[in-house]
């Protein structure tokens, strides 16, 4: 059963998705507020993977209408929705954790996910342009193969969306707060909620 405090900062994160913002202070690499950079790019990311996402689940859903298999069609809608918690969900529990919880061995954690994160979208981008530039180079003429149904994820298909700059900043982000947190507790200040509702 869900608190009264988990219930009003879901709702909270969700009215945040409302209005996503893509602002020049976002790219600051040495933020003065890393809660508030991280809450930015968290709901950018958020918006962007479910619009991607959804897309991709709702394109493939009226192909299959037009090819006559409802089943399926209907099938894929209920990917959909369970697909938008799912992205709601991996979204929302970063950003309670780093915005809503402070303490810098949290934002650790967080930085080494969003790291990892950062490292296999630019992995992901780089073996797709050196495939491309192979196949531009070697100017191969390939045969059109017979078409045939395949299955294929949004993630792998759209690619990247956000050229994995929301991960790499929200790593940005985790760092700056872990140090300010560590400078606080060094202070010996308590550690505040941060970014209050």
């Amino acid at each position: 059963m869900a608190t009264d405090l988990e219930r009003s900062t879901f709702l909270e994160y969700a009215s945040l998705l409302r209005t996503p913002k893509l602002v020049l202070s976002m790219f600051d690499v040495n933020p003065p507020n890393p809660q508030q950079l991280f809450q930015d790019w968290s709901v950018l990311h958020c918006v962007c993977h479910l619009f991607c996402a959804l897309s991709f689940v709702l394109a493939v859903a009226l192909t299959e209408i037009s090819d006559g298999d409802i089943a399926e069609a209907f099938s894929l809608m209920i990917l959909a929705l369970g697909l938008s918690v799912y992205v709601f969900l991996v979204s929302y529990v970063p950003w309670h954790c780093v915005v809503k919880r402070s303490g810098w061995p949290g934002y650790r954690f967080w930085e080494f996910i969003y790291f990892v994160f950062s490292v296999v979208a630019l992995g992901a981008w780089w073996h797709l342009l050196a495939k491309m530039s192979r196949h531009f180079v070697e100017e191969v003429q390939l045969e059109p193969e017979p078409r045939r149904r395949r299955r294929a994820y949004a993630g792998l298909t759209l690619g990247p969306f956000l050229f994995g700059l929301d991960d790499a900043f929200m790593f940005i982000a985790c760092v700056r707060a872990s140090q300010q947190a560590r400078a606080r507790e060094a202070l010996g200040a308590s550690a505040p909620l941060l970014l209050d509702s």
